[in-house]
């Protein structure tokens, strides 16, 4: 161990040599040329970064990830290409940089649900033979490879308690930034700050819905459910220091706001449903009275003193009336539509990303005509049973089944409190997100945030089940 520490430290060292010698040429050509003297000073943050990004801090990539992902919309730079793509990019360049430079970088592949994600890629891969959207099939195969490139980065950079702790308040952080721009959106109608969708009062009155960085409320709703409720799973199981609570419970106010003013029906229900899971685990159950106070208080607070309470409320009921709403009531006949696919091609479905071409021959004759133009379905399980068939349903189940017993499993078996109040919220966060995939059947890109849950539930058993299990 030692001679490989020695071998990388001479190694940085006649690194470092060099750097010396080139700021000592480029200072002497600055007497013939300012530019020079800009080149030295830029050279020198370049290989701080190098140095703090690529070989000693690698887990900062993780926070660059989260704020990428984050940015959605406000972080794309050209041809589709976004702030995310960019540091996905350089995540992996600097986990290839730190195993070929550090020598004692040990690289983690081999994970517990790593058979089920290359089972599901080369299924889903061979229904291509026959399906009728290839070009869009690979597309989403390559994200979904991708994904879990993301997830492997993840899982070797997060190393210690530390690590989560900044991980988990920078994600946080950049949910408390989404709800304070979506609130701001919201209570100064800034048009061009607003995604493109709208919705009609009971009235007729068009009311346009919030969407913060993203191009869709909805996918803004599933962020800032899954940052409430890591911040309550740190109040709730963490030993933080009172200081820090009190601020995180300050927090929630702008948080559960936001995610109000998206009006997203999906986000709503997954909210209380990861919420009730959540408490499921605490044994002073205060803690369950606590957090129903305050939601209850913050979402009286939002019917009664703006103007928004009786959308919202009617909003809301429509959830318990399904054929009443436009809206819900389409997702109903495209779930039909799907079972209908499905039907006719029960074991290896249509072919995967088949759905949103052969629609056209399954919709349901009550379908709302207003709203013929939405292909895909809103329900994500439908349309994988529509794909996939029962065997790809299979793989996924089996997937997810292992995954939601591991995750119990480390919970019970870690002694941090703050390794358990995270467990439990990915875990709250997981039931959440499937009943979100209920409603709303896009992947991308908050898929990005079960892949990161995926990396914090397997780093902690890397990291630390071992130890604590002895």
């Amino acid at each position: 161990m030692n001679s490989v520490r020695d071998s990388f430290d001479n190694k940085w060292i006649a690194f470092l040599g060099y750097l010396l010698l080139t700021e000592s040429f480029l200072l002497a050509l600055f007497y013939t040329n300012p530019i020079f003297l800009i080149l030295s000073i830029c050279s020198i943050f370049l290989v701080y970064f190098f140095y703090k990004f690529f070989i000693t801090s690698l887990y900062l990539w993780v926070i660059i990830l989260i704020a990428s992902t984050a940015l959605d919309q406000w972080g794309r730079v050209i041809n589709g290409i976004t702030v995310f793509h960019i540091a996905w990019f350089l995540s992996i360049l600097s986990l290839l940089i730190a195993v070929l430079y550090k020598h004692k970088f040990t690289v983690i592949i081999k994970t517990p649900i790593n058979k089920y994600v290359f089972f599901y890629i080369s299924f889903s891969f061979f229904t291509l033979i026959f399906s009728p959207n290839v070009e869009s099939g690979l597309q989403y195969l390559a994200t979904t490879l991708a994904l879990f490139l993301f997830f492997l980065v993840l899982l070797n950079v997060i190393k210690s308690i530390k690590h989560y702790k900044i991980i988990i308040y920078s994600f946080i952080g950049s949910n408390l930034f989404l709800s304070m721009l979506a609130l701001y959106q919201l209570l100064f109608q800034n048009i061009l700050y607003f995604g493109r969708y709208s919705t009609e009062t009971s009235t007729g009155e068009k009311i346009w819905r919030v969407s913060a960085t993203f191009d869709d409320p909805n996918v803004a709703a599933t962020f800032m459910f899954v940052g409430i409720l890591f911040t309550l799973g740190v109040i709730i199981y963490s030993r933080e220091k009172l200081v820090l609570k009190i601020l995180l419970v300050i927090s929630l106010i702008p948080s559960i706001a936001g995610i109000i003013a998206t009006f997203s029906r999906s986000g709503w229900v997954s909210l209380i449903a990861g919420i009730i899971v959540l408490v499921l685990f605490q044994k002073n159950k205060k803690y369950i009275l606590y957090t129903l106070i305050v939601s209850i208080i913050i979402f009286g607070a939002f019917l009664i003193y703006t103007p928004y309470g009786e959308f919202i409320t009617s909003r809301f009921e429509s959830i318990f009336e399904i054929m009443s709403d436009v809206s819900i009531r389409t997702r109903v006949f495209m779930a039909v539509s799907g079972i209908w696919m499905f039907l006719d091609n029960p074991i290896f479905g249509i072919g995967y990303r088949g759905f949103p071409v052969l629609y056209d021959y399954y919709i349901h004759p009550e379908t709302p005509r207003v709203l013929l133009h939405m292909k895909e379905s809103h329900t994500l399980f439908i349309t994988l049973l529509a794909e996939t068939g029962l065997i790809g349903v299979s793989i996924v189940f089996l997937w997810f089944k292992r995954v939601f017993k591991d995750n119990i499993s480390f919970i019970r078996k870690v002694r941090d409190p703050f390794l358990i109040s995270i467990l439990v919220s990915c875990f709250a966060t997981f039931v959440a997100l499937n009943i979100d995939f209920l409603f709303y059947g896009s992947l991308f890109p908050h898929f990005n945030l079960i892949w990161l849950i995926f990396a914090i539930i397997y780093s902690v058993e890397k990291n630390f089940i071992d130890i604590n299990s002895t």
